[in-house]
């Protein structure tokens, strides 16, 4: 048999186990048994393909989005403003409602 060398194949033809050498032993010949049979050397291995390095991934684009006009931007403040003082008058309300009853009951 021959001497093994980084990335050789070795072979069980018995039972079709593989093993690839990483490492060099100095030993002069090789002698890997399995299956009470010596493996075969098929060569070295074939290289593994190398991914293509990719480049710069692109941006995404952001959707730009349209401002508001001046007068829209005044209506819905006047809305929120609207809704605000409506909730504070039924709160105030709601008060003097349950301030009435309250003064009622003491009578």
């Amino acid at each position: 048999m021959s001497r093994a060398k980084v990335g050789d194949i070795l072979v069980c033809e018995a039972c079709g186990l593989k093993v690839i050498v990483e490492e060099e032993c100095g030993c002069a010949t090789i002698d890997i048994i399995c299956c009470e049979e010596a493996m075969k050397n098929l060569g070295p291995a074939k290289p593994k393909k190398v991914q293509a390095v990719a480049g710069p991934k692109k941006k995404k684009a952001l959707k730009k989005v349209k401002r508001m006009s001046k007068k829209k931007r005044a209506t819905k403040k006047a809305k929120v403003v609207k809704k605000k003082k409506v909730k504070k008058t039924i709160k105030k309300s709601a008060k003097k409602a349950s301030k009435k009853a309250a003064k009622k009951r003491k009578k």
